[in-house]
């Protein structure tokens, strides 16, 4: 290329450069316009779009906003709803604590403890389920919602309950239906006195057992012209507990009885599981009379027998042996105690008492016998009344009492043995002595005989006061008018001494025998006589019989109440009774 075609190519590209140039500050200018254009224009539709969404708030602040219904829980009646008179148990967390109380270890604080602490109770309704020791709970009343389901309710079989579903709905929807167990109720089903926050069922329980649960599920609403669900909030579960006849019961097999230690077999029957199912326990105690001296806690799933065994028994020495549930029987009275078993059982000793007899009314006697090769030796030979209290004591060769009054006696002999004489056994009777009688009227006056009878209804004639009276003693004359002394029937206490009586009482067996019409007295109160102790002689005092000869008239009150005397004297031919 020559030097003139390179300047023509040069000026061309300077002119183009310019119009690019040119070009390029006029598209500027026109962005720059168009854009401020554009602003203005959003800033125009900003402002429309904030008034515009404005208006809309205050537009829906003036429509009443409707809630979504949402079930709560449900609670259960076994009366009219209205009353809300709930059998519920007490919470979980009290029952645990319950539990946890009645656990008590052998070796902790069951020792000491008397049986009125460990064991609470209650008659019961049915006579197929054990015994209940002093109530533990009652029937409580209810009416919150329990939407956590804690609360367990009960019933008894084909008992009709009441069921209402909570629900929270101030919109007032209309419920449709809902679903229990499996089975869809509707509107028209539900009972008087539901409405749309409390929807109410009655159902009969039939012939379950044990706990029922009932599941709630599809509850529908209606909410214009569509048909909805509620909300599902709370449990849908709730539990009813059915009384069932069948009540866990024990078998005890397998004695073994030594002279420190026993031993058995106890297997459980609990076809229901109630034990386990309540969270409870099954134990077997050991009393010395009223005093819990050891315990076991057996397993509530047991059913072949597990074996207990206490031992560090004193030898002949009487214990009792119970087996306690712990455990919810449904029954509506919460969580309780339970006797399943009990029985009265001897260590083995190392001596007997055989031959125990009456030698006639009032007196009796015994043998004692030791084991051979027994080293020990008798310390103590007592006489025991019902109650277990010693009414007479002799020394180690006494083999009789004499002069004993009503009631039933044991004889107990504490003997020493083992190293150095060092502990104590005891033997028993086998079996109680009765005595019924006070032995021959005689005792009274040595030659009294009756003049006149006990007579509770018929009236008889009463020479003094000249008329005629039911007469509740007996009256007792001497045929020998050198014998008028008064002696005591029976040895007791002088409870009274007041103008020609004595009363003599036996505060264990509640026993009182009166003296009237007596002349001279010598004793006083308080006085303790023996049987044969003279009381007074025969005399007049009596108001109402002081007109007839001399003679001693006797009452007897048992518990309090009058008896004919001549019940408990061997009987003699009465006299010819006074006209």
């Amino acid at each position: 290329m020559n030097r003139k075609d390179e300047l023509k190519i040069g000026l061309i590209s300077s002119i183009d450069d310019e119009i690019i140039e040119t070009q390029t500050k006029k598209r500027i200018r026109l962005l720059r316009k168009n854009r401020y254009s554009r602003k203005k224009l959003i800033g125009w539709s900003g402002a429309a779009a904030c008034l515009l969404l404005s208006l809309s708030a205050l537009f829906i602040m003036l429509i009443p906003m409707r809630q979504v219904p949402v079930y709560e829980g449900m609670t259960v009646s076994n009366s009219d709803p209205s009353e809300q008179l709930l059998w519920s148990a007490p919470e979980v967390g009290a029952r645990a604590a319950l539990l946890s109380a009645s656990k008590h270890q052998a070796s902790g604080e069951i020792l000491g403890g008397t049986r009125a602490e460990l064991l609470q109770s209650n008659e019961r309704e049915t006579t197929d389920k054990p015994e209940k020791k002093p109530p533990h709970g009652n029937r409580l009343e209810q009416s919150l919602v329990e939407g956590t389901n804690r609360t367990l309710y009960y019933a008894k079989q084909n008992e009709d309950i009441y069921i209402t579903i909570h629900l929270n709905n101030p919109s007032a929807f209309e419920i449709l239906s809902f679903t229990l167990n499996g089975t869809k109720y509707q509107s028209y089903m539900f009972e008087k006195g539901s409405d749309s926050e409390a929807l109410i069922l009655k159902v009969n329980v039939g012939d379950a057992q044990g706990v029922v649960e009932y599941t709630i599920d599809a509850i529908k609403y209606v909410d214009g012209d569509e048909i909805k669900n509620v909300r599902m909030d709370g449990d849908k579960v709730v539990r009813v507990g059915v009384c069932p006849q069948e009540q866990p019961t024990v078998t005890v097999t397998d004695w073994e009885i030594d002279y420190k230690a026993i031993g058995f077999r106890a297997a459980l029957s609990d076809s229901l599981e109630l034990i386990e199912l309540s969270g409870g326990s099954l134990w077997a105690y050991l009393y010395d009379g009223e005093l819990a001296v050891a315990s076991q806690e057996l397993s509530a799933r047991n059913t072949q027998g597990a074996g207990v065994r206490f031992s560090e028994l004193v030898p002949g020495k009487e214990y009792r042996c119970e087996i306690v549930a712990h455990y919810d029987a449904l029954d509506g009275e919460g969580f309780g105690s339970y006797l399943l078993y009990q029985k009265n059982i001897r260590a083995k000793s190392h001596v007997r008492i055989t031959n125990v007899q009456k030698t006639d009314h009032v007196n009796l006697g015994f043998d004692v016998v030791a084991e051979e090769g027994f080293a020990g030796e008798i310390q103590r030979v007592e006489l025991l009344d019902s109650l277990g209290h010693t009414v007479k004591t002799g020394d180690a060769n006494t083999r009789s009492f004499l002069e004993l009054s009503l009631g039933s006696y044991t004889v107990r002999v504490t003997y020493a043995y083992g190293e150095a004489n060092a502990e104590v056994g005891y033997a028993y009777a086998q079996d109680p002595v009765v005595i019924d009688s006070f032995g021959s009227i005689t005792r009274i006056l040595k030659t009294g005989t009756i003049s006149r009878g006990y007579n509770e209804e018929l009236q008889v004639y009463f020479p003094t006061t000249e008329d005629y009276r039911v007469h509740l003693g007996v009256d007792l004359v001497a045929t020998d008018s050198n014998e008028t002394a008064v002696f005591a029937a029976f040895g007791g206490i002088v409870s009274e001494v007041s103008v020609g009586t004595v009363v003599i009482t036996l505060p264990d067996n509640a026993i009182e025998l009166i003296y009237r019409n007596l002349g001279e007295i010598s004793v006083k109160a308080g006085d303790a006589v023996v049987a044969g102790q003279q009381l007074g002689v025969v005399g007049a005092t009596l108001e109402t019989e002081a007109a007839e000869p001399p003679h001693v008239h006797i009452e007897l009150r048992i518990q309090g109440e009058a008896k004919d005397p001549m019940t408990y004297f061997e009987k003699e031919p009465p006299a010819d009774r006074l006209p």
